[in-house]
């Protein structure tokens, strides 16, 4: 996926799992241009190539896990000018992303092959961004922060106001192959911040939401508001499956894996969603003593 939508947008695929339709990444701009995420590592190549020679003034990140930052190195190498934009609490993982290799070695099993490592980003290169902060491509197109953490805690949605498009990272979920999906992941998914920062993008009223996994799709407030629902039935359904074989995270994913009508064989795609499994069942968990507080305080 590199064709045109339109003047001033161009998807790139990242190829995602060595697949394409996967993860996508989204040029921004017409005669200068900014970049919507970096991809995966271990797929570098194609995207430094397909952006080589663009004028690219800076790459703006939605959240700073592996498969949105991992090319990011390789593409300052290669755009010796350009800026990396990012949350502010994001902005540690870059200089220093010990901790977030650390993170994928231990959250992401069999796919880490597909996910890689982080290199490190030298101070210089970052600008911090805050919540309604504007970043411009060129003098016609511009992109407005909007802060979205439920997701990451330092997640930013980035919306072009003059055509309505919203760059969502994953702040509404998966969209490919037919399908919406959740994008809980751990190890730091909140569902009451997420539902927060989904009614934030709903009072942008986006026309086209562009997902980095995968493609723009129009009905932008439909989507949002079927992602709403898709993200409490989701947390509901694994409640329920934690709760009938409490303890037991395997019997619990396989069970939230059957009922939840999504029908993955062994693969990237059914491992992927085991890790939202295990996003929510971290998040319920931590709800626990919070909730035991509150019962005993009625």
């Amino acid at each position: 996926m590199s064709k045109q939508i339109s003047p001033w947008l161009k998807p790139f695929d990242t190829f995602q799992f060595d697949q394409p339709g996967m993860g996508a990444v989204y040029r921004v701009g017409t005669k200068r241009h900014i970049l919507i995420d970096a991809g995966v590592a271990p797929t570098s190549e194609h995207l430094v190539a397909a952006l080589h020679g663009t004028s690219l003034q800076g790459i703006l990140l939605t959240h700073i896990h592996i498969d949105h930052v991992g090319s990011l190195a390789a593409l300052l190498d290669d755009h010796s000018d350009s800026y990396v934009y990012v949350h502010r609490r994001g902005e540690r993982h870059l200089t220093d992303p010990d901790a977030l290799n650390e993170n994928v070695r231990n959250t992401v099993g069999p796919l880490l092959p597909h996910y890689g490592e982080a290199r490190p980003i030298e101070a210089s290169r970052i600008r911090t961004l805050c919540d309604g902060e504007k970043v411009n491509a060129d003098e016609e197109i511009r992109v407005v922060a909007v802060e979205t953490p439920g997701h990451a805690p330092h997640h930013l949605c980035f919306f072009e106001p003059t055509h309505r498009v919203l760059f969502s990272g994953d702040a509404l979920g998966i969209h490919r192959q037919g399908l919406h999906l959740p994008a809980t992941a751990p190890p730091s998914f909140d569902l009451e911040a997420s539902l927060v920062s989904l009614e934030r993008l709903r009072r942008c009223r986006p026309e086209i939401i562009c997902f980095a996994h995968f493609g723009c799709h129009s009905n932008g407030i439909k989507l949002i508001d079927s992602y709403r629902d898709l993200l409490i039935e989701w947390v509901r359904l694994i409640d329920q499956c934690r709760h009938r074989f409490p303890g037991n995270e395997r019997a619990t994913i396989e069970e939230a894996h059957a009922r939840s009508g999504y029908t993955f064989a062994d693969g990237v795609l059914r491992w992927e969603l085991e890790m939202s499994i295990r996003g929510v069942v971290r998040y319920l968990t931590l709800q626990d003593p919070c909730r035991e507080q509150r019962t005993e305080t009625r």
